[in-house]
């Protein structure tokens, strides 16, 4: 379960998971959730599976911000 909801970053975890096991045993079933086959996975153990998967490296882009303030006209916007 992702902690902030993004769809672009479950498909990426989802892909770097399929992509450490060389098989597709996981899928992004919406913008906060990605669920994995255990069975499929070929991992000896449940700990053993968690410790590859979340040892993977997954990037992550902020998107961007727009803030308006309309009392003072002033418009912010930055990205990270």
């Amino acid at each position: 379960m992702l902690l902030n909801s993004d769809f672009t970053a479950a498909r990426n975890i989802a892909d770097a998971i399929n992509a450490e096991f060389k098989k597709s045993i996981a899928t992004a079933l919406d913008s906060r959730r990605i669920d994995i086959n255990v069975a499929d996975s070929g991992a000896p153990s449940v700990p053993i599976l968690i410790s590859r998967v979340q040892n993977l490296s997954i990037s992550f882009h902020s998107p961007a911000k727009v803030v308006v303030n309309e009392r003072t006209g002033t418009i912010v916007m930055g990205a990270t």
